[in-house]
C-alpha cells in the first residue's frame, strides 16, 4: 500500500512567496507468520517496509503501532507503519500480517492456545520424602482464575485456592487452627470460570 503525505512549508523571503513540498512516501508489504509453540510471534518494521522514502531530509526511524502477537485469533491483522524523516515529519501506511499455526480442530484458534484437560491426581503422600509431595492438577496453569475447593468427608471446606500452582501439601487454609490434615479421601470441586469448561469434581485420597 503506497501512501503519499505532503506538507506545505511557506517561508517569506523579500516579499516572495515561496513553497517548498516535503513528501514522504510510505510503501508497505504483507507478510505472514507463524505462531512458536506457546502462541507467540513477533514482528519488525523493516519486515513491513517495503522501500518507504522521503525527498528531504530522508528516512530517520521506522515504526509499528504492533509488534507482538500473543495467542491471536487466526487469520488477518492489519499494523500500521509509521515513517519519520530527520525533521520529525511522520507518515503512515498499513499491512496485513497473515497469522498461521496449526489448528487441527479448525476453529481458528491455534492448538497451543486452546485450553488443554484438566488431569486431576487421584491422591499424593505429603510426608516429606519429596516424593508426590503435594496435589498435582496437570495444565492448571491453563486456567489462571480457576477455583479449587476440597471438603472433607462431613461436607466441611478444608482448603481453597483461586490460581492454583500444585504447591498444596495437605495443610487446610480454611480451618481456624491451620494443620495438617488426616489420611483419608476428600472431595475436590474445581471451577475453572471458563464457559467452556464445566466445573469438575471427584475425590482424591491423602496418605502419609
Amino acid at each position: 500500500m503506497l501512501i503519499m503525505e505532503l506538507r506545505t512549508i511557506v517561508p517569506h523571503y523579500q516579499g516572495l512567496l515561496y513553497h517548498w513540498i516535503i513528501g514522504t512516501l510510505v510503501v508497505t508489504q504483507d507478510i505472514q507468520v507463524s505462531l512458536d509453540a506457546n502462541g507467540n510471534a513477533s514482528i519488525t518494521p523493516e519486515q513491513i517496509n517495503n522501500g518507504s522514502s522521503d525527498d528531504c531530509s530522508g528516512v530517520d526511524t521506522l515504526s509499528l503501532d504492533v509488534t507482538t502477537f500473543s495467542c491471536p485469533s487466526l487469520g488477518n491483522i492489519t499494523v500500521t507503519l509509521t515513517v519519520t524523516d530527520a525533521s520529525g515529519n511522520s507518515a503512515t501506511g498499513t499491512a496485513t500480517v497473515n497469522i498461521t499455526a496449526e489448528d487441527l480442530d479448525g476453529n481458528g484458534i491455534a492448538d497451543a492456545c486452546e485450553n488443554q484437560e484438566l488431569v486431576v491426581s487421584k491422591g499424593f503422600s505429603p510426608n516429606g520424602d519429596n516424593r508426590n509431595d503435594t496435589w498435582t492438577i496437570e495444565n492448571i496453569e491453563d486456567y489462571p482464575n480457576a477455583r479449587v475447593s476440597v471438603f472433607n468427608r462431613w461436607g466441611e471446606k478444608v482448603y481453597e485456592q483461586v490460581g492454583y500452582q500444585n504447591d498444596w501439601d495437605a495443610v487446610s487454609n480454611q480451618i481456624s487452627t491451620s494443620r495438617r490434615l488426616p489420611a483419608g479421601s476428600y472431595l475436590y470441586i474445581i471451577e475453572t470460570n471458563n464457559p467452556e469448561v464445566p466445573p469438575m469434581r471427584g475425590w482424591m485420597y491423602i496418605s502419609y
